[in-house]
């Protein structure tokens, strides 16, 4: 009995200490204040009923989403895609420090958390081979540069 309990104490730690405090979620400034949401079809729906009272609360690190890169390419900021995995050091060493330090990452840029394992689809388009992979896309979704491995002083190195 008491074994199930630990086991069941240390899946739930496990799961808590994986999840990151911005996954999912998007700030996105309207006219009658601040929405912070992680339902993409809620941002959809706002946008729709108010497409010009919407502007990017610039979260410079957050997980990717069409949506949310759409965002912060109409907004004119640099997008970069992060193909991290939860199982990857030096993936949650580059997370850390991002998360850590998020003002580092210049005014003009948004990092994309994007899943290396389930976005099969961005990894066949980029040619992704290892996760730790960095690709900054333009406006059109083509490639600007791409970089294996890294936190901030690579990101400024290769940032175009």
């Amino acid at each position: 009995m008491i074994i199930i309990i630990l086991g069941i104490v240390g899946i739930f730690i496990l799961r808590q200490s994986s999840e990151s405090p911005v996954d999912g979620m998007m700030e996105v400034k309207t006219d009658d204040g601040m929405m912070t949401t992680n339902d993409e079809e809620a941002i959809d729906q706002k946008m729709e009923t108010a497409p010009d009272a919407m502007e990017l609360s610039v979260s410079s690190y957050q997980d990717y989403s069409e949506g949310a890169v759409k965002l912060a390419q109409d907004n004119d900021k640099k997008s970069i895609l992060f193909f991290w995995a939860n199982w990857c050091p030096f993936c949650k060493k580059a997370d850390a420090a991002f998360l850590a330090d998020m003002d580092r990452i210049p005014e003009d840029v948004v990092i994309f958390k994007t899943n290396y394992d389930t976005e099969k689809d961005l990894k066949k388009k980029y040619a992704i081979s290892y996760q730790h992979t960095f690709v900054q896309i333009d406006k059109e979704g083509e490639e600007v540069a791409k970089w294996v491995s890294g936190d901030f002083d690579t990101l400024f190195d290769n940032l175009k």
